[in-house]
């Protein structure tokens, strides 16, 4: 089923958590990289360390694109932060710009649904005239739907 996604204006924000490099490339398996995040972030309870955290939804932020989505980027699994100060390991920060964005709703048994609408996306771009920006890109995951995550891609202004 083709993807059908919304164009929004989202507000930038800053996002802390945990990091690591990862890829998308079709010759590496960043699956393993990005799980191994998730679960560490979740079992260590970091999400309750964030300073200033803001909500209880969790991010899941792309960010430092080497190229395109094939190349070389770093994942950070955190939440929202309204501090501005220096965060200590082994958290790590990324400040999220507000920018234009498409809108993508993964729904279903995670992570295999978001894994899904991530082949989706990256087919849906392939073959529209929006052009992906590489800047900042962000799922919002929240633990009262544990069965929909919306994954926000920055994309160059009309």
């Amino acid at each position: 089923m083709p993807l059908k996604p919304h164009r929004v204006t989202a507000m930038g924000f800053r996002a802390v958590g945990f990091a690591a490099a990862t890829t998308s490339s079709p010759d590496s398996d960043p699956g393993p990289a990005i799980g191994d995040l998730w679960r560490r972030f979740l079992a260590e309870g970091a999400a309750e360390r964030i300073p200033a955290r803001v909500t209880p939804l969790l991010y899941g932020v792309y960010s430092g694109y080497a190229g395109d989505h094939l190349g070389e980027h770093t994942l950070l699994v955190g939440g929202e932060s309204e501090s501005t100060d220096p965060v200590e390991e082994p958290f790590r920060a990324v400040d999220v710009p507000a920018a234009e964005y498409l809108v993508f709703a993964a729904e279903g048994k995670m992570p295999d649904a978001l894994i899904e609408t991530w082949a989706g996306i990256w087919k849906y771009f392939e073959a529209s005239a929006e052009r992906r920006a590489f800047t900042v890109d962000f799922e919002i995951h929240d633990p009262r739907t544990p069965e929909r995550v919306d994954v926000y891609i920055a994309v160059e202004s009309l």
